[in-house]
């Protein structure tokens, strides 16, 4: 948090507007296939019928991957975009990206060059 406010604080000083002008700025990159990630997620999805009728759709093991519908494959849809939601989130957010077996997630910190 410490490291943060600093750069946050360079930033505001020296009125820098993208965040590559900001000279020895660690930058944390983290590449997986969203691709892979959503087919290997919807291969895990369950799916359940609730007392109102609406089918119920999640992925075990994880937070936030879950929806609903009316069908089985709007159950479907609406949890593909639940997960791109979560994933896109926790990218913008810095927090982590829940695991799925047989998807490699790899963050690395970067160190930018000096201006």
């Amino acid at each position: 948090r410490e490291e943060h406010d600093f750069y946050l604080e360079y930033a505001k000083a020296h009125a820098v507007r993208q965040w590559q002008d900001i000279p020895d700025l660690p930058v944390e990159l983290t590449t997986f296939s969203m691709s892979d990630y959503l087919k290997a997620a919807i291969a895990r999805a369950e799916y359940e019928r609730d007392e109102d009728g609406l089918i119920v759709a999640s992925v075990s093991g994880t937070v936030g991957f879950y929806s609903q519908g009316g069908s089985y494959e709007e159950a479907r849809t609406n949890l593909l975009d639940a997960i791109e939601g979560a994933v896109m989130t926790a990218l913008q957010t810095g927090g982590e990206i829940p695991s799925i077996p047989g998807v490699e997630i790899k963050t690395e910190v970067v160190e930018a060059e000096s201006a």
